[in-house]
């Protein structure tokens, strides 16, 4: 069994940040990851409150730079999933797909994952996407993504560089920045569709038809389907009591939550960075104490 120090559970923008910090100060944070460094900033088409870079940055060339940054630093992306949390005397223990680790210092920077739907066949669902990564190099399709936020708008405006794009809001209003709403309306390769409830998807000839409810029952035929009806904090491999002290807000001697999975609605590359930092420097001062 390996035994670490400091174990930063998650390298998105909180958790890159987390370890960069604990490196100057002078400790060996162990840095596990179990897709690719960035976290979600890599599904962002445009990041234009980050700042250093005028006029914006894709999310997948920010994290690029955050991952020289670590190479830099010679802090190690451990490429593993953490199956379980939990506490072991006086610390924590991580059961991954590669072993189990024991560290005195557990950092959850585990991010979000996305809400599901449950209204399609077993057919339809090799079409329906969480992901916009998956469909980056459609072009010429037809494209329906549900949701009325800025993650869904952002989305949208990335693939209407190459595809036909449906935005499906089931409110009247969207929840999105204006400025992404005026894009959008304004790309004559967007439609934005209001009121809209969507009672079933099925497979259809190679096609999606999604039966909607928009003004009167409809049907709607895509080539894919991608949903950002929001997110929930990724969590499912704490033990039982972890996920108590999760759920009910309270504090654990050297377990700290960082970044997007304790967020909420602030979910900012800016806010994440900023929390890692602040986490780091917590860290530094407990260890003075000792």
């Amino acid at each position: 069994m390996k035994k670490q120090r400091i174990a930063i559970i998650g390298a998105g923008p909180s958790g890159i940040s987390c370890a960069i910090q604990l490196k100057r100060f002078g400790f060996e944070p162990f840095l596990v990851e179990k897709d690719s460094v960035g976290g979600l900033l890599l599904q962002a088409n445009c990041v234009e409150n980050y700042p250093g870079f005028p006029g914006g940055i894709s999310g997948a060339k920010l994290a690029t730079y955050f991952k020289k940054q670590l190479e830099e630093y010679s802090i190690k992306v451990h490429s593993m999933e953490v199956c379980k949390l939990n506490t072991c005397n006086g610390g924590f223990l991580l059961d991954t797909n590669q072993g189990t680790i024991e560290t005195e210092i557990a950092v959850i920077a585990s991010g979000t994952e996305p809400k599901r739907m449950n209204v399609y066949t077993e057919d339809a669902a090799k079409n329906m996407f969480y992901d916009v990564r998956s469909l980056r190099t459609i072009k010429e399709k037809d494209i329906a993504i549900v949701g009325g936020g800025d993650a869904a708008f952002d989305y949208a405006l990335g693939l209407s560089s190459n595809n036909s794009v449906r935005i499906l809001v089931r409110k009247t209003t969207c929840s999105c920045l204006p400025l992404l709403y005026k894009r959008a309306e304004k790309n004559s390769r967007i439609s934005i569709i209001s009121k809209t409830s969507i009672k079933a998807i099925e497979e259809n000839n190679g096609k999606l038809r999604l039966r909607i409810d928009a003004n009167g029952d409809s049907c709607i035929c895509v080539d894919y389907i991608l949903f950002a009806i929001g997110r929930e904090p990724s969590v499912s491999f704490l033990s039982g009591k972890l996920l108590s002290v999760f759920k009910n807000v309270t504090c654990v001697r050297n377990l700290y939550f960082i970044g997007d999975v304790v967020g909420g609605l602030h979910r900012q590359v800016g806010i994440a960075v900023g929390d890692g930092l602040r986490t780091a420097m917590e860290i530094h001062k407990e260890a003075k104490r000792r």
